[in-house]
């Protein structure tokens, strides 16, 4: 066990060490942070790319373009009638004889085709491990004749934690239950409605008289219009066994009964929660 973040008297703390902690907070894959431009890609010409500033993500290991300037990559000219794909990777190194890790731009040239041209390989592997060569892909760019007509982003832009903190916050607004409503009223029930921006849910309450049920069943209310469900739903009393109440798919909500209750009084109270359907 070694600590990290205490004084050691000597220099002690080590890349690997700062990869785990990284690794820790955005996981091992490859983020844009939210920081500068953002590594947003400029064409300047037929083979000229500029990287603005900003700052790269990748197994722990941070790569950046200083603020404030721009990196320059250079593209191999295109073909006549041809199109390509090249692959901007972010190159890191590691120099075991030397114990010196180093990380560049690097232009992996695609292959000319007449149509639908491949992006190419990369050298994959894993930075803690101790590969010596790990590429990370930034960006495709591709190119119809000499002329690049694209440049995409590969790796998604990570969100900073304002806008975590407002995602959040929203979402748990969007939990929070609506107003509980009446929607149907019969035979001795009452039929309520609330929803949230996700699910909805249907209570059915009160007390009836077999006799007043027919035995090929009752229908209560409709679900509010624009609310609709995948299937039928069914849910059992758990005062009757034989009655239920059925959310059909056109929005219909009936009590049935699997037989002749008679003049049985019965006690209903159940609810049927269910996700809107986008």
């Amino acid at each position: 066990m070694e600590l990290v973040t205490g004084r050691a008297g000597t220099p002690h703390i080590t890349s690997q060490q700062d990869r785990q902690r990284n690794q820790g907070t955005f996981g091992d894959g490859a983020y844009i942070l939210k920081t500068g431009n953002q590594l947003d890609p400029v064409v300047q010409s037929s083979n000229k790319i500029q990287i603005k500033d900003g700052a790269l993500m990748f197994q722990g290991a941070l790569f950046s373009v200083k603020v404030g300037t721009v990196d320059e990559v250079t593209i191999a000219n295109g073909s006549q009638g041809m199109q390509r794909k090249d692959l901007i990777v972010a190159r890191y190194t590691y120099d075991a004889g030397e114990n010196v890790e180093s990380a560049a731009w690097a232009v992996i040239q695609g292959t000319p085709a007449a149509s639908n041209p491949v992006t190419p390989e990369y050298t994959e592997g894993d930075i803690q491990a101790g590969d010596t060569t790990v590429e990370c892909p930034v960006f495709i760019v591709t190119l119809d004749g000499i002329n690049i007509t694209g440049v995409e982003m590969v790796p998604e832009i990570a969100p900073d934690v304002p806008e975590i903190m407002a995602q959040l916050e929203e979402l748990n607004s969007n939990n929070i239950w609506g107003e509980r409503q009446i929607i149907g009223q019969s035979i001795g029930l009452t039929v309520f409605f609330r929803r949230n921006a996700y699910m909805y849910q249907v209570e059915v309450g009160g007390s009836i008289n077999g006799s007043s049920v027919p035995l090929g069943g009752k229908k209560l209310a409709n679900l509010p219009e624009g609310i609709t469900t995948p299937q039928s739903t069914h849910r059992y009393m758990s005062t009757d066994s034989r009655l239920s109440i059925q959310i059909n798919t056109d929005g219909e909500i009936w009590l049935y009964s699997t037989s002749n209750i008679s003049s049985t009084s019965s006690g209903i109270n159940v609810a049927v929660t269910e996700p809107i359907l986008s």
